[in-house]
């Protein structure tokens, strides 16, 4: 990898875990792309993970790690709290952001390809595309550059073809890591 250590943030709803008594329990956790867990928390069952965020991180050593996360946790103090704990982030920036997805999406993509990638399993053929875009300012902390992710899928069985796009924000800067390492 290029020389930052990977940990994705995300929340999930334990299945079967609600009673007449009690909500459903939330854990938020991080993990690295390995699949080893670093630091989980449960979510208070009247709040959600929002606030749970920085708690959970501030047990794990973040220097020289890249954070990933989904649209919930783009938050602009989210992103402030990463960089003064030396760690950058990679967020998802979906229509919950309007301004920020659509200044991202609004940026001169043009058609420079940085990385390329077709599979074929599950009885699908999916092509995955990477763009990036640096830029001088984006009303975001930190955010040195911006990814537009597409994959596209061929269901082989049904013939159903599927399309989506995909804008990201990071706080790396250009050239610390190429294309194919964003996408992995």
């Amino acid at each position: 990898m290029f020389g930052w250590w990977a940990i994705a943030v995300d929340g999930k709803t334990l299945r079967g875990s609600r009673t007449k008594d009690q909500s459903a329990t939330t854990l938020i956790a991080a993990m690295t792309h390995g699949g080893q867990v670093l630091a989980q928390r449960q979510i208070d069952g009247k709040s959600n993970e929002i606030p749970a965020f920085a708690p959970l991180l501030d047990s794990i050593d973040l220097t020289g790690s890249e954070i990933a996360v989904d649209a919930l946790h783009t938050q602009h103090a989210h992103a402030s709290h990463l960089h003064q704990r030396a760690a950058h982030y990679l967020a998802v920036a979906k229509k919950n952001h309007p301004g920020l997805h659509d200044k991202v999406r609004c940026l001169p993509w043009g058609h420079r390809l940085d990385h390329y990638e077709r599979s074929r399993a599950h009885h699908r053929d999916e092509i995955r595309r990477l763009k990036i875009a640096a830029f001088a300012h984006l009303d975001y902390p930190h955010a040195c550059q911006a990814l537009q992710f597409v994959r596209r899928r061929r269901d082989l069985a049904a013939r159903k073809l599927t399309l989506e796009r995909i804008y990201l924000v990071t706080s790396l800067p250009s050239g610390v890591a190429t294309g194919t390492e964003l996408a992995a």
